[in-house]
């Protein structure tokens, strides 16, 4: 008796076992759990949640850790081709953008700038972000931030004209400057450095105006 007891209990205990799941709800502090919902590769230099969702949905997580280019493409070619929508496109422009990062490969920052306004103002017929949606706002500051390390020289300290056709990991893109905008008054404004960049001390109050596009200073 005794000994069948033992294994009805030994029964239980791994059934038990088997009905065991990982996941779990506990409570969280207010500051932390916001903190895990606004991470995104500005301010954690890594992906949104948003981001990893699309590519485990797409099965592209470990191909984006071990070849983030071909991850990239195929992504891109899933949105060029229609099969995707905006949600790869904001994907495209935050994973772009940190793969510039780690490799400062121009073309790479170029295009996140080129997925995160595509983001922004979808073709006709297409809904554009809702301003309450959070990758809206993270699209703005994706271009400008994409859009000044791509124009910036090598040593980052100023900014090149970047004029001409310039390389995309899937193409090229036709720059034009106009070069009469530089004339203010009886001078022509030259070595523009990037605003974004510069750390300002002794000052009380530092206004900035929201936007899109790169801020400089000559």
């Amino acid at each position: 008796m005794c000994g069948v007891r033992l294994i009805g209990l030994g029964a239980i205990l791994l059934l038990a076992s088997a009905c065991a799941t990982p996941n779990s709800v506990t409570q969280a502090d207010p500051i932390t759990v916001h903190r895990e919902l606004t991470r995104n590769v500005l301010t954690a230099g890594e992906p949104s949640d948003f981001s990893k969702i699309v590519l485990g949905r797409a099965r592209l997580l470990d191909r984006f850790d071990s070849d983030p280019e071909a991850a990239l493409w195929t992504l891109h070619t899933e949105v060029a081709a229609g099969r995707r929508g905006s949600n790869q496109v904001f994907a495209l422009a935050e994973l772009s953008f940190l793969h510039a990062e780690r490799t400062k490969q121009r073309a790479y920052y170029l295009a996140a700038a080129i997925y995160a306004y595509a983001f922004l103002f979808p073709p006709a017929g297409t809904p554009p972000p809702e301003p309450h949606d959070p990758r809206y706002r993270n699209a703005c500051e994706l271009y400008n931030r994409a859009l000044t390390a791509a124009l910036q020289s090598k040593d980052g300290a100023q900014v090149e004209a970047a004029v001409g056709v310039l390389l995309l990991p899937f193409g090229e893109i036709d720059i034009a400057f106009d070069r009469a905008q530089l004339a203010w008054l009886d001078r022509v404004l030259v070595d523009f450095v990037p605003v974004a960049n510069l750390e300002v001390e002794g000052l009380r109050n530092r206004y900035r105006r929201a936007g899109l596009g790169a801020p400089y200073s000559p």
